[in-house]
């Protein structure tokens, strides 16, 4: 049974002082502030881990020129969100999907969401949490909201960013040279920081602004409002704010520093997420979307079965973007041709013996108990209740049009039972047409 547990203003106010613990995983739970809400951090028996979030905001400068749908320029570093626009600390614990701990403030929903998956309670030994917030900035003036997360990791003004979810860039905060808006990068779907024990990762289901302007700390911005035009083209203000819902996932990764006469600057290859945390922004990015069948449903179903039953499971840096009919110039679709575009992510492998290499993030033991190490993973792995000897493979343009390259190794004669990673570079993604 499900037990929830609603703290009101007033009580907060007479002395309700008291934190709130919820279990993350079989070694970390999370602290929450009944005062604010916010999580405050993680601890186990030995360890404890600083993640305390913060709502801030900016509003504009005072100088002719102000912030705009274009512009951001704010009026100084960002200070915290009214504590008086706190209406109540809603608690959800015990629940066998998920727990929840929600602050309703009057401009923001704010709720930090721990699921209960085996992933979490068995294999992850660090903490992994979600975030969700709604956001109504429609009765404020000059307002920008950005969530804010301090932590220990001596990341040295140092901060990884993402281009389009393919490959991550290493930011560097000029704070004594820049202004603030020179520190401020597009996060489309993550970024992180680092030392040399510990990495926090946040990634986004929409794309929004990051940055790191305080040391140990990473922010992204939520929602804005802006009440004159900044002269850039658009011509008005940017006022037309709607209710706006955004959601995240923020993990805790170990780092293991490799052989012993290391040094420092091995670190800085660590530039791509790991495994796990491309797995879980795809998730993040593409939810699995659930279709209820009115008629013939146990047909659809055993359908269904079938064709699930027959797929093998790829190794783990192997995304399957699309796999799609293809159509005849009617539309109609063919009977005996789809089309297939994979992406092959970069990860550091940690596989290599510890004496012999570099630093690397430890995703040991997710790797060894939910993904496949093997690479041999072949077209035809795809389709085993086929018949393989039939099935041709031809690679394509992501236009699906066929590539009129023929090269004297051989590359783009496909056969089934080629390994696809050998298509597929890592960070590349590719389109495939197979005709059984």
């Amino acid at each position: 049974m499900e037990k929830i547990s609603k703290f009101s203003i007033n009580q907060i106010g007479k002395g309700f002082n008291r934190s709130i613990k919820i279990k993350v995983n079989d070694v970390y739970s999370g602290i929450f502030s009944t005062e604010t809400g916010f999580l405050h951090g993680f601890e186990s028996n030995t360890k404890t881990i600083k993640s305390k979030i913060r709502l801030i905001k900016y509003g504009t400068t005072e100088a002719q020129e102000k912030s705009g749908a274009y512009l951001f320029l704010p009026d100084g570093p960002a200070i915290d969100i009214d504590p008086n626009l706190l209406r109540w600390i809603r608690v959800e614990h015990g629940n066998a999907l998920r727990d929840r701990v929600c602050a309703n403030y009057t401009i923001i929903l704010h709720c930090v969401e721990i699921y209960r998956t085996r992933l979490t309670a068995n294999t992850l030994k660090m903490p992994l949490f979600h975030v969700w917030n709604v956001v109504d900035l429609r009765k404020t003036s000059n307002y920008e909201l950005a969530m804010h997360i301090d932590t220990d990791i001596q990341n040295e003004n140092i901060l990884f960013t993402d281009l389009n979810g393919f490959q991550y860039v290493k930011r560097r905060a000029y704070l004594s040279k820049l202004h603030i808006q020179g520190n401020v990068y597009p996060m489309p779907t993550g970024a992180f920081i680092q030392d040399d024990q510990l990495r926090l990762t946040i990634l986004t289901g929409q794309p929004v602004g990051v940055a790191s302007l305080e040391p140990s700390s990473i922010q992204v911005f939520l929602d804005r409002k802006l009440d004159q035009d900044d002269n850039r083209g658009m011509e008005q203000p940017m006022n037309d704010n709607v209710v706006v819902s955004s959601r995240f996932v923020v993990l805790f990764e170990s780092i293991v520093r490799g052989r012993s006469n290391q040094h420092p600057n091995d670190l800085e290859r660590l530039s791509f997420p790991s495994i796990m945390a491309q797995i879980m922004s795809n998730s993040l990015l593409n939810p699995l979307l659930k279709l209820n069948v009115k008629n013939d449903y146990q047909i659809a179903m055993n359908a269904n079965r079938q064709f699930v039953d027959s797929l093998n499971v790829p190794p783990c840096d192997l995304h399957l973007v699309n796999l799609r009919t293809m159509q005849t110039d009617g539309e109609q679709p063919t009977k005996k041709e789809v089309s297939v575009i994979f992406h092959r992510m970069a990860y550091d492998d940690c596989n290599t013996p510890i004496s012999t290499q570099h630093a690397f993030v430890d995703s040991s033991s997710f790797i060894k108990y939910q993904c496949s190490n093997e690479n041999n993973f072949s077209f035809k792995d795809f389709f085993s209740f086929l018949n393989n000897s039939s099935l041709k493979v031809s690679n394509t343009f992501l236009t699906l049009t066929p590539k009129d390259v023929f090269t004297e190794d051989d590359f783009y004669f496909i056969r089934s039972g080629d390994k696809i990673v050998k298509y597929v570079q890592p960070i590349h993604i590719e389109a495939f047409r197979i005709n059984f």
